[in-house]
């Protein structure tokens, strides 16, 4: 029935794939005229997406929050991506480096216009309509 049609919907938005599940926001999002933070995973509700994170997503993928900063005043709206550490439980999958405790600055984008997120890509509209399609840089993505 419904659930059949929603997971349809999403098998055909490239929702279910890895790159997809792993991202830090729901792909298809457009940040545009709201400051907005989101965490990944996305559909992951705050007391466990760390460890739901390091469960679907493996240690080989960064786990991210993206920060969308909107200025009116003038203009200028700022993509900020971080990578959050993943809380790993003790004595399970024992790793050689300890766990990272403070998120990190991966990297910061001016946005002309407005910013939509997808599985493997963004794409960063500026005020003139012109689209910039960024690939690399994104963690969340094997």
């Amino acid at each position: 029935g419904m659930i059949a049609i929603v997971v349809g919907i999403m098998y055909n938005m490239d929702m279910l794939s890895r790159n997809a599940m792993c991202s830090p926001a729901m792909p298809g999002t457009t940040f545009s005229n709201t400051n907005a933070s989101t965490e990944a995973p996305w559909w992951a509700p705050p007391p466990v997406k760390s460890s739901i994170f390091s469960v679907v997503c493996g240690e080989e993928r960064v786990r991210t929050r993206m920060e969308y900063t909107h200025n009116s005043g003038n203009g200028q709206h700022k993509l900020t991506l971080w990578s959050v550490p993943t809380t790993t439980e003790e004595g399970r999958g024992g790793t050689s480096s300890p766990p990272q405790q403070q998120p990190a600055l991966l990297w910061e984008k001016r946005i002309g216009s407005q910013v939509t997120i997808f599985p493997e890509h963004l794409v960063i509209t500026d005020k003139r309509g012109k689209t910039e399609d960024v690939q690399s840089g994104l963690p969340w993505t094997l």
